[in-house]
């Protein structure tokens, strides 16, 4: 995500922090700001495609072919990004069981 420099100078100079995080509902990616107004956060989202940015979407950027062809090893890094998937699925599977049991 490309941010302006206005934002990103605004947001190092205030000391101000700003987060992603992923809304388990549609797998979106959420910018949040702690110290960063509500201003500063929808220009920093008008900035980039932030607001259709998904899950799938940043997996499918990064498999995409003409990406991985300019890695120095797409093999060991797709293995790598893999056993993240893997341990991240974990996590979504514990969270569900959790949430079952009550």
């Amino acid at each position: 995500m490309i941010l302006p420099a206005e934002i990103v100078d605004r947001s190092v100079l205030t000391g101000a922090q700003l987060s992603v995080w992923l809304s388990a509902g549609s797998g979106r990616l959420i910018l949040d700001g702690k110290g960063v107004d509500n201003d500063t956060l929808e220009a920093a989202l008008d900035a980039g495609p932030m607001r259709e940015q998904t899950l799938l979407t940043l997996i499918e950027a990064c498999v995409d072919p003409d990406h991985l062809v300019m890695e120095e090893d797409p093999i060991g890094d797709l293995t790598a990004l893999r056993g993240q998937l893997v341990e991240g699925l974990a996590k979504v599977d514990a969270a569900l069981a959790r949430l079952h049991r009550g």
